[in-house]
């Protein structure tokens, strides 16, 4: 790394587009939706390599499908919180109707 090198955030351009992929995965309270945005729109003026990647990153089908990998395979307390919603609208569909 040479020192004339631009910095993002303390990273390097390819470590940065890198985390932008990585943040993806954060768990936390629905990070993994917001934190990925919010790393391009932080520096997406910068540099084109930045761009880019955050770009492919947010493509819609893409995110769509990870999305609903995640809520469901990988975070266990998401898909029983859907089923608890799902069968309590059923019980009360079942009383009123």
């Amino acid at each position: 790394m040479t020192e004339f090198e631009e910095h993002y955030w303390g990273m390097s351009a390819n470590t940065y587009c890198m985390a932008i992929h990585l943040s993806q995965l954060s768990s936390i309270f629905g990070l993994g939706l917001i934190l990925p945005i919010l790393t391009w729109i932080a520096n997406k003026d910068k540099n084109d390599k930045i761009d880019i990647h955050g770009k492919n990153q947010h493509q819609l089908g893409d995110q769509s499908v990870d999305l609903l990998h995640y809520l469901l395979d990988i975070n266990p307390r998401f898909h029983w919180a859907v089923m608890a919603i799902a069968n309590a609208k059923m019980e009360l569909t079942r009383r009123y109707v």
